[in-house]
């Protein structure tokens, strides 16, 4: 059984220990955001508030910085491979 289908019903909604994982998905596995919202079978406006909610410690936990990475709605994290300053 996919496991968006076993906390579809959860009216408690899904674990932190699930969204967390999604959040690093997203942040750290470069995963799209449309491949963890079919995988779990929640909204966009419910995976972006995990990722304001827990981001910012999942990045620091990981010795990153947000500048460290390239901000897309629909693509995945990508590492920044451009610096001007270099």
């Amino acid at each position: 059984m996919e496991l968006h289908r076993i906390h579809r019903h959860n009216h408690a909604g899904y674990p932190d220990e699930i969204r967390q994982t999604a959040v690093k998905m997203y942040l750290l596995e470069m995963r799209s955001k449309a491949e963890i919202i079919r995988r779990y079978g929640v909204s966009y406006a419910s995976l972006d508030k995990w990722i304001l909610k827990f981001g910012p410690q999942i990045l620091a936990d990981n010795n990153l910085k947000i500048e460290d990475i390239e901000l897309s709605l629909d693509s995945p994290m990508k590492k920044s491979s451009e610096n001007p300053d270099e």
